[in-house]
């Protein structure tokens, strides 16, 4: 079968955890048998532009980050370093080297080209026509911008950007795929508020993104550390806030590594680095996957207490290295964890310090939680999906 991946300009820059959730169905459908391509589309005020877009192999399998750049020391040189040497620029002034080639399609995609089309996220542009395929799906992989509008949290454009989208799928597409059962019902909900078209709605399997897949056997053999680590905490809504409260009652030396980018205040995440009291804080602002894949390898705990998740691929990626996860107890996250990790409130700071005490005294079999991840987090129920074209709607209950 022909695949078109359809994403919009930027793609490979943009969204972390979708351009992960997203090369890894491309990945795993040429694993299937298919052939799959991305198709951006690239609308001006005249007329649509289509292009195929083929990156090269080792960028895929890196998440589409060219290097990794980290700064790391006790908490007071991370920050003098932040000032003064590695990163005077903006972190929107680091444009990755894509290699990526592109080839115009021209104003429209030819009929017969595809015979399945994925829409790669509601933000799209240029979804008011049905693409040119026998099959069309909409990928949904949260609504949390929507249900932060609807309690009274400024996210409007982005909230409606993504009901436009949804507007467009339950007009154009014969199905929906969303990322985890929790998003269909989030997704299902918003429906029925927003008064959009009845449309088939099918749960993906949660799966270890392919960027992570792909590093698992070079880091079988590495040695554990007291190493904590914490993938997009200068984000808001993955715990900032409550971070500082978290590791001031953890008792035990600690190595804590952060992953991301910032996206909170610059204020907040200088106050959050200067009042750490840890042995060393190692922030990678950019990663590579087979570096993060090293991270997890030799972490005793992960932390991610997440505020709302549409998926949750930082637990993950660290179960299938070994690494327990301590994380919010929503229930996106608790459907995902594995015995060896726990959610707990994510106002419950004591607890949380106690489970990262414990884990750094090796209190988890670190090879049997990588077993049961990736016995467990496999891609079979995908291929079905792939395979079989559903024709009967899933009720919202």
């Amino acid at each position: 079968m022909r695949i078109a991946m359809v994403c919009e300009p930027g793609f490979f820059q943009k969204h972390v955890g979708v351009r992960a959730l997203v090369s890894t169905l491309v990945e795993q459908a040429k694993a299937f048998g298919h052939s799959v391509s991305y198709v951006i589309n690239e609308p001006t005020h005249l007329q649509d532009r289509w292009f195929l877009a083929v990156p090269q192999q080792s960028l895929v399998d890196g998440n589409f980050v060219d290097q990794t750049e980290s700064v790391s020391g006790v908490p007071d040189e991370v920050l003098l370093r932040y000032q003064n040497e590695l990163f005077e620029v903006k972190q929107a002034d680091f444009p990755p080297n894509l290699r990526v080639a592109y080839y115009a399609l021209g104003s429209q995609v030819p009929e017969g080209m595809f015979d399945m089309a994925i829409y790669s996220g509601p933000w799209l542009q240029g979804l008011q026509q049905r693409f040119p395929a026998k099959r069309v799906v909409g990928l949904v992989h949260d609504a949390i911008p929507n249900s932060y509008l609807l309690n009274g949290k400024a996210t409007d454009d982005f909230a409606y950007q993504h009901l436009t989208g949804f507007r467009c799928y339950t007009a154009h597409c014969d199905e929906i795929w969303a990322n985890s059962a929790f998003t269909r019902s989030a997704f299902l909900a918003l429906c029925t508020i927003s008064r959009l078209n009845s449309v088939p709605v099918h749960i993906l399997p949660p799966m270890i993104p392919h960027h992570i897949a792909c590093h698992l056997a070079s880091t079988d053999m590495v040695s554990r550390e007291n190493m904590v680590v914490a993938v997009g905490l200068f984000d808001p809504r993955k715990g900032l806030a409550e971070a500082s409260k978290i590791f001031d009652a953890v008792t035990k030396p600690v190595h804590l590594a952060i992953c991301g980018a910032i996206r909170c205040r610059e204020e907040d995440m200088r106050d959050f680095i200067a009042r750490l009291r840890v042995e060393r804080v190692t922030w990678y602002r950019s990663i590579r996957s087979e570096d993060l894949a090293a991270l997890y390898a030799k972490a005793r705990v992960a932390i991610f207490n997440s505020d709302a998740e549409g998926l949750g691929l930082p637990v993950l990626e660290a179960q299938a290295l070994g690494c327990p996860v301590v994380a919010s107890d929503i229930p996106v996250l608790q459907d995902i964890l594995l015995p060896g990790s726990i959610g707990l409130p994510r106002d419950a700071h004591g607890a949380f310090a106690a489970y990262i005490d414990n884990m750094l005294a090796g209190g988890t079999d670190h090879v049997g939680l990588a077993a049961t991840a990736r016995t467990q987090f496999v891609a079979d129920g995908y291929g079905a999906l792939l395979n079989e074209v559903p024709v009967v709607a899933i009720d919202a209950a």
